[in-house]
């Protein structure tokens, strides 16, 4: 109030000067967000007033209105209900009942209804202050969208979305129009609407939102206040959805610090924090770390709200999902039926998205006791209020499908529950592709997880039904589909920048490339003289750069539609068999658990132990299926071959028999003499060499060639889009550090090359730089001899290999955090031991498999890495191996040739060799690797000798120009 006035007020009744100082001391706490320190200034502005202008005055009003909005932001609803009450009388007798004060308070008390789970009375509330507002104030006014937002955001939480959108966007639309770009008031707008879109699944348009709502509010309000916890919680709410848990925990665990510090231990607030820490921790799998939060949860709301408000039964709900994830259904089933019984008094009569959820969980519960019958009809109504609700392609949808399915089992109807998967299957690669759009490589690989345990049900029902062609049908779609997901969104990624994006996108991404450099340098070298925190907040700086850029390369390569078109789920079966040449077969392999529909009691062991199945795809469009056994028999044999395999002097006999009978044998029985094995594999079995398996007479490679793919739906991918090269390079011989073993095989192997294909450059010497190699502009065949390394290695290589033992001569000191910094090849100038580059892009000579994939390899052939361990890598379920092979396919190469061990260097030089003359005769590149290592067997009759190298990705020969440095070669279409 200006001076003037205060000192007419003074002069007049000095009561009422203290009223207005105090009032305003409380108006300022209030925009800190320090709601207790507020309220008993306010109500001693209260007290002033009423003693000095009688207890219905309006300003005495204006005190009421002001002190029952702190008590609502303190969570003391009870205290703040009457003065509202009371308010709103006196400003109606006073006003009459069309004046802004009157509005004002209704729209106050319209949220402290809807925060108290008065629906139908909020509504009323806020449509009564919304037609006061526009008559007088017309439609474009702050206090006409701040309404027109909170009733949005009461139609949201009653399920009625498409109201809540189209009130969201008109009050957005209003406050862009008026108001400055880091309005709070704006940031609330931003805020309401990204929640909404968060709960009806549009990932997309949810993120930019929170995250300026997030940015607004920290600028203008500080890191401490409430509604800067409010936008930390609303976003980690979507990483939680899209199964990025370790991004959400630290910001929900920070929105809880704020609320707890600026709001009480005990503030509803604080258990919505609680509650939602308790959803993530379940998710995990910490149920013991969540338990006590959700009693804590569940008290608090209790104290505020009373036993029947939604809140309460959101909490009731928490807590019963965690007994029932301990096994304790008796705990479980009392809760559940309260938390149903609440929200069906909530939301009588109509359907509500909480009403579903209570359903689907209470007859989750009765499945999980095998009590099909009373589960199914609870299901059937869960799921029509989804549909009537969110449409029939909600995730929420597909979860009632899923159950209903489950039911159908039990039942004894397991065809029944097929056409339910089939349209849960729609629903999933629906959402899967619009996350596809925007998301990076780990956010895509993040969300793909929160959807396994879901397929793997399908999984499950295909095994139990194993003459069911349908079935089998069905879930090869699912893996055709499913599978390595995540890396099509970082090749698309990848490809969209090197062929669709514009100058500015180019130079995003070779910022990215530059973070992922020093990113790597960071890793490998360690702390160096660096203190540990120091460090450590550096690599987490670049981490979260690099997280960045990668996310807004996604987005622009999605609003560019670069995307690969794949086929919906009912048609992707029959457009692979249609890519399939004549003589081949795909395989397809995936790991799953078995899901036991038929186990009794929230007790049983439901999920049974991880095992393989294997599809089998011809032309024709003829699947077939067969079990492959447990993984861990599969994957103990898978190591003892291994250790047979990668040392001469081993007996590899009794290992590749096992393997063979095992894994070689049942394929045999699929596809039956059919020459060509295309493999797309799953788990540990992405590290046989299957070409080495031996039946006791034959090895594999005698009657089949293998070529490798990281899913089957790779022979769909589109071919007339990729510029084709015809250079060759040759990376060799790097120039080394004397601590590190010389390569003369590799220059022999390059100037062996060089001889067959003379116009090939050889980078050799000095010239095997990093730097060189990752500049290299999509050569038509890039090959590359050196020393290679993955982290795991526990003993230092034999003599003459050309593989590193990284703790030992390497010098990293602990496994870095991303995948693809654990292995790398080794160039002119690596030295071990090196220190970190933290602020510095000079290259350290590792080229690391996180700056491989950075590369423009877009048009190139062929990638031969003529190195130890480069087909090595992290094994993901479901999303293939995190190494060298993984990054080459991102930066574009169309076929790749790795190593399974630490190859020795005569015998790689004189394998190699032999297999680009194969090339030059016409031949497959299969085909051409298979025949060469026959050639050396006859040589080498050990299999470490000459059965260490993968073939993937396009088969074919290669092709070339006149005149180019790849001679013609006949090409296949």
């Amino acid at each position: 109030m200006a001076p003037a006035l205060l000192l007419a007020l003074w002069a007049a009744d000095p009561r009422l000067a203290e009223a207005e100082r105090l009032r305003a001391q409380a108006d300022q706490l209030a925009r800190a967000g320090e709601y207790a320190k507020a309220i008993p200034l306010a109500e001693q502005a209260l007290a002033l007033r009423d003693a000095a202008r009688g207890p219905k005055h309006p300003e005495v009003a204006e005190s009421l209105n002001d002190l029952g909005s702190l008590y609502r932001e303190t969570g003391d609803y009870t205290r703040a209900l009457p003065l509202y009450g009371r308010a709103l009388h006196i400003r109606e007798a006073a006003f009459g009942e069309k004046h802004l004060a009157v509005a004002e308070t209704l729209h106050d008390l319209g949220e402290l209804d809807r925060l108290m789970g008065n629906y139908d009375q909020a509504e009323k509330e806020y449509q009564r202050a919304l037609s006061i507002r526009e008559a007088q104030l017309g439609p474009q006014n702050a206090q006409v969208a701040a309404t027109l937002n909170n009733l949005g955001a009461l139609y949201r939480q009653m399920g009625s979305y498409d109201r809540a959108g189209m009130l969201l966007l008109r009050a957005l639309h209003i406050k862009e129009a008026i108001l400055k770009p880091g309005d709070p008031s704006l940031a609330t707008a931003y805020n309401s609407l990204a929640v909404l879109y968060v709960t009806i699944g549009s990932y997309a348009e949810a993120e930019p939102l929170l995250e300026r709502t997030l940015a607004i509010r920290e600028q203008a309000l500080g890191p401490a206040h409430p509604s800067v916890a409010t936008a930390l919680n609303n976003l980690a709410q979507l990483y939680s959805d899209l199964g990025a848990y370790e991004r959400a925990e630290p910001l929900f665990a920070r929105s809880l610090a704020i609320r707890e510090a600026a709001l009480g231990r005990e503030h509803p607030s604080v258990a919505g924090s609680l509650g939602n820490l308790v959803v993530l921790y379940r998710a995990q799998g910490q149920f013991e770390r969540a338990l006590p939060l959700a009693q804590r949860a569940l008290a608090i709301d209790q104290k505020v709200h009373g036993a029947s408000h939604p809140d309460v039964a959101t909490d009731l709900n928490n807590l019963a999902e965690l007994y029932v994830s301990l096994g304790q259904d008796q705990r479980a089933q009392p809760l559940l039926e309260r938390t149903l019984a609440i929200d069906e008094a909530t939301h009588p009569g109509a359907p509500h998205p909480d009403v579903a959820q209570s359903l689907e969980n209470l007859a989750n519960l009765y499945l999980l006791e095998g009590a099909h019958a009373r589960a199914e009809p609870l299901v059937r109504r869960a799921l029509a209020i989804r549909e009537a609700v969110l449409g029939p392609g909600s995730r929420d949808v597909a979860d009632c499908l899923v159950d209903l399915a489950r039911a159908r089992v039990l039942a004894g109807h397991g065809e029944d529950a097929l056409p339910l998967l089939a349209r849960a299957l729609d629903i999933w690669e629906r959402v899967a592709r619009i996350v596809q759009n925007v998301a990076t490589e780990s956010r895509m690989a993040a969300f793909s997880r929160t959807l396994r345990a879901q397929q793997e049900l399908l999984y499950s029902l295909a095994a139990e039904r194993p003459h069911d062609r349908d079935a089998q049908r069905l879930a090869l779609a699912l893996a055709l589909l499913g599978k390595g997901r995540a890396l099509d969104v970082a090749a698309d990624t990848s490809r969209a920048v090197r062929q669709g994006l514009d100058a500015r996108d180019q130079a995003q991404f070779d910022r990215l490339r530059t973070v992922r450099g020093r990113l790597a340098g960071l890793a490998l070298g360690g702390p160096g003289t660096l203190a540990p925190d120091r460090y450590s907040e550096q690599v987490r700086k670049l981490e979260a750069e690099s997280e960045q850029i990668e996310k807004d390369l996604a987005l622009r390569s999605a609003a560019l539609g670069v995307q690969r078109a794949l086929p919906p789920p009912a048609q992707v079966v029959a457009r692979v068999a249609g890519a399939l040449p004549d003589d081949a077969a795909l395989i397809e392999v995936v790991a799953f658990r078995p899901y036991r529909f038929r186990a009794r009691g929230v007790q049983a062991e439901r999920w049974g132990a991880l095992r393989y199945r294997a599809f089998a795809l011809t032309p024709g469009e003829k699947v077939q299926a067969v079990d492959l056994g447990p993984a861990q028999v599969v994957d103990a044999a898978v190591r003892e071959l291994l250790h047979g395999l990668t040392r001469p002097d081993a007996d590899w006999r009794p290992a590749a028999q096992r393997l063979h009978r095992l894994i070689a044998a049942p394929f045999g029985t699929l596809v039956g003499d059919r020459k060509r094995w295309l493999l797309a594999l799953d788990g540990q079995l992405h590290l046989v060499p299957f070409g080495a398996l031996y039946d006791g007479r034959r090895f594999l490679i005698d009657q089949h060639e293998v070529t490798y793919l990281t899913s089957g739906r790779d022979l769909l991918r589109e071919r007339s889009g990729d510029r084709r090269s015809h250079t060759v390079v040759v990376v060799a011989d790097p120039q080394l550090d004397g601590a590190l073993p010389a390569l003369p095989g590799t220059r022999l192997e390059a100037e062996a090359i060089r001889k067959l294909l003379p116009g090939a450059q050889l980078l050799m010497g000095a010239a095997a730089s990093e730097p060189a190699l990752l500049a290299l502009q999509a050569p038509g065949v890039l090959h590359v001899a050196t020393h290679g390394w993955f982290l795991e290695d526990e003993a230092p290589p034999s003599a003459g290999t050309r593989g590193l033992h990284l703790q030992a001569e390497v010098g990293a000191p602990t496994r870095p955090s991303s995948l693809l910094l654990r292995s790398a090849l080794v160039l002119s100038g690596a030295r071990p031991g090196h220190a970190p580059r933290a602020a510095s892009d000079r290259p350290d000579g590792m080229a690391t498999a996180l700056e491989v994939a950075g590369m423009n390899l877009w048009g190139t052939q062929l990638v031969v890495l003529s190195a130890c361990d480069t087909g090595r890598g992290d094994v993901r379920l479901g999303q293939g191996l995190y190494g060298l092979q993984r990054a080459l396919v991102v930066a574009g190469a169309q076929t790749l040739v790795t190593s399974l061990w630490k190859i020795d260097d005569e015998a790689t030089r004189t394998l190699m060799e032999q297999f680009y003359r194969n090339l030059l005769g016409g031949a497959d590149r299969a085909e051409a690797m298979r025949k060469a290592a026959l050639a050396l067997r006859t040589r080498r009759p050990h299999p470490y000798y000459w059965a260490p190298f993968q073939v993937l990705g396009r088969t074919g020969p290669l092709g070339g120009a006149p005149g180019a440095a790849i001679p013609p070669l006949p090409v296949t279409h």
